[in-house]
C-alpha cells in the first residue's frame, strides 16, 4: 500500500462531489475514489516535516506531499525514495507531464488516510494513492 503523505492545505474530493481540506477531513467521513465510488475513512494519520515537496505540472497543477511519500498514479510508481520515477502523472482532466519537483521549509501539519479500500483518489485534481 502506497504510502500518500499530503499538506494540511490538499483539497480531497469528498462524496458528494465538492472539495474539502485534508485537514478537515474525520474518521468515518466517505471521500470519491477516482472512478466514483464512496469510500470511507478508516483513519487518519497527521504529522509535522520540516520540509515539503511541491509537484508542479506542465499546466501549473500543484500537489504538495512529505519527502517520505510513495505516489502512485494510475498503476504506475511516480515518486519513491525521495524521487521521481516517471515524468508525468494522472489527473482529472488526463495525463499531464511533470514541469519540477521542488522542496521547501514547511512548518505545518501532514496527513496520511487509510481507507477501507485501496483505491486512487482525488487530491488536488490527482488521481492518486
Amino acid at each position: 500500500m502506497s504510502k500518500l503523505i499530503l499538506a494540511e492545505d490538499t483539497l480531497v474530493k469528498i462524496a458528494d462531489g465538492t472539495d474539502k481540506e485534508i485537514s478537515n477531513i474525520r474518521t468515518c467521513d466517505s471521500i470519491m475514489s477516482s472512478d466514483g465510488q464512496s469510500i470511507t475513512v478508516a483513519d487518519i494519520i497527521k504529522g509535522k516535516v520540516n520540509k515539503i515537496c511541491i509537484m508542479t505540472t506542465k499546466n501549473n497543477r500543484k500537489l504538495r506531499f512529505a519527502e517520505d511519500s510513495a505516489i502512485e498514479s494510475e498503476g504506475f510508481s511516480v515518486y519513491e525514495n525521495n524521487g521521481l520515477s516517471i515524468d508525468e502523472i494522472m489527473t482529472t482532466s488526463g495525463v499531464e507531464k511533470i514541469s519540477e519537483i521542488t522542496k521547501e521549509e514547511y512548518k505545518g501539519n501532514v496527513y496520511s488516510l487509510r481507507l477501507n479500500e485501496d483505491v486512487f483518489i482525488i487530491a488536488n485534481e490527482f488521481v492518486v494513492k
